[in-house]
């Protein structure tokens, strides 16, 4: 997945979108997933100045073109992968969308 947003990158621009949509952020509350009640925007973006892929979140009510994303994360190709949560604390997650990034690097 990262791979291929990183090889999308062709553009002379200091950021090129290559992709977004509404999502939330959870967090973990001991052996919970808890939702953060703001609502938000994930986006991915392909920077010129560092060749990465960055992947950028930040309340919806505050987006603006000149955005300064609260959570910026890089997204090193090979090292990065964004995976469906299926079980957390021992129960399956059916009935909703979670999804993690984990890096391979850091174990």
């Amino acid at each position: 997945v990262i791979r291929d947003l990183a090889s999308q990158n062709q553009s002379s621009v200091d950021h090129e979108r290559l992709q977004s949509f509404r999502a939330g952020r959870m967090v973990v509350d001991g052996t919970t997933l808890r939702p953060i009640p703001d609502k938000g925007l994930l986006l991915f973006e392909a920077s010129e100045d560092d060749g990465m892929i960055h992947m950028l979140w930040m309340e919806r009510s505050s987006f603006t073109a000149d955005h300064a994303a609260p959570l910026d994360l890089i997204l090193v190709p090979g090292d990065a992968t964004i995976a469906r949560v299926e079980h957390w604390g021992g129960r399956a997650i059916s009935d909703a969308r979670v999804y993690a990034l984990e890096y391979s690097s850091s174990g």
